[in-house]
């Protein structure tokens, strides 16, 4: 009788966690507008191809390039050939010497300049931004930095910081002393905020998980907008920084209750979002709809893949037979690649979307 009872309970927390942590309320500033549907569903046919991902936790494609991504090893990037498929260097060593990282978060974005290709990077220990040259550190087989590091010793939890210009950077960053988080743009000559809109409508003082605001992150530096998708929230937030306009995309069902979500125990909480990536054009949210017990622990889920424009409208639903735990896009080459859980890399043809 007791076994049936503990039974009982478990399947109402569950319930309530999924149902009860729903609001008709955004608390992101904005439009909200909610996706019911996509107007083309298409399936995608996994390739299997044979690159050790060495303890990868995310990758980055760039050029005819795909990088694994890893804090488990000695470096934190390994380089491989999208066209042979064969492993080129490792780069950014760990340390604190010349050319060295403590830590190495996932790009920033990428660019090219002067015919080099460039990957900007966020050194949270150092508050700065780094910039690889990769074209000269393929070039050299060695890790090679350009010199002009940005200091970033202005917010202690910045989220993201972006260059919008020579003189200015566009900052997402949270505030603990407002309990708000704020897209800001600061100028770098005159050490001084020009612009700082909040994203939410009011603070969230009554919210304590810091995890809830795990979000992956998307800019366009030729259109000058950001994108973030929430992992513990269902919804991706778009931002014009000239236009100065939000807009929140929730997808088939109602807006996350973000007290209510906090309350529900990490096992049964569910998660959205778990990667975001972007070409010029389109942005792409692995979405999981699971909660993180299932997606950890079930094998049979297949992979969900939403993909929207710049300006918020959906276009396509990607269905994929492989449970995908990253993605990265060539739009060179218009190929997406996945990594599973287990480090397996898939590779999906995506000339029909791009």
């Amino acid at each position: 009788m007791k076994k049936i009872i503990y039974i009982i309970l478990i399947l109402v927390l569950a319930y309530n966690c999924q149902n009860e942590g729903k609001s008709n309320e955004n608390i992101f500033i904005g439009e909200t507008i909610f996706i019911d549907k996509f107007p083309l569903d298409l399936s995608l046919k996994g390739e299997y191809i044979s690159l050790t991902s060495l303890g990868a936790e995310s990758m980055y494609s760039i050029d005819t390039f795909l990088i694994f991504i890893s804090s488990k090893i000695d470096t934190f990037y390994s380089v491989y050939s999208t066209k042979t498929e064969k492993h080129i260097v490792n780069l950014l060593p760990k340390g604190r010497g010349i050319n060295e990282f403590s830590n190495a978060n996932s790009p920033l974005f990428n660019c090219i300049d002067s015919n080099c290709m460039k990957i900007y990077l966020f050194d949270r220990t150092h508050s700065c931004i780094s910039t690889l040259n990769l074209t000269k550190s393929l070039q050299n087989l060695t890790t090679i930095l350009d010199s002009n590091t940005i200091d970033l010793n202005i917010e202690p939890e910045i989220k993201g910081a972006f260059l919008l210009n020579d003189s200015s950077l566009f900052y997402h960053y949270f505030s603990f002393s407002n309990r708000n988080e704020y897209y800001s743009i600061y100028n770098r000559k005159t050490n001084t905020f020009i612009q700082q809109d909040s994203i939410y409508r009011h603070s969230i003082n009554n919210i304590g998980n810091i995890f809830l605001w795990t979000t992956h992150s998307c800019y366009n530096l030729r259109e000058q907008k950001y994108a973030t998708a929430m992992e513990f929230l269902n919804q991706i937030n778009l931002y014009s920084l000239s236009q100065k306009k939000a807009i929140s995309l929730v997808y088939n069902g109602n807006i996350s209750d973000l007290k209510k979500v906090e309350e529900c125990p990490m096992p049964e909480k569910y998660t959205y979002y778990v990667d975001f990536t972007s070409t010029t054009k389109l942005l792409f949210g692995l979405y999981a709809n699971q909660t993180r017990k299932d997606w950890a622990l079930k094998d049979n889920i297949t992979t969900e893949i939403h993909v929207i424009d710049w300006e918020g409208i959906p276009k396509f639903k990607l269905n994929i037979q492989e449970k995908l735990s990253k993605i990265a896009i060539n739009e060179k080459e218009k190929i997406m690649y996945g990594l599973t859980l287990e480090e397996e890399v898939y590779k999906y043809n995506l000339e029909e979307i791009l």
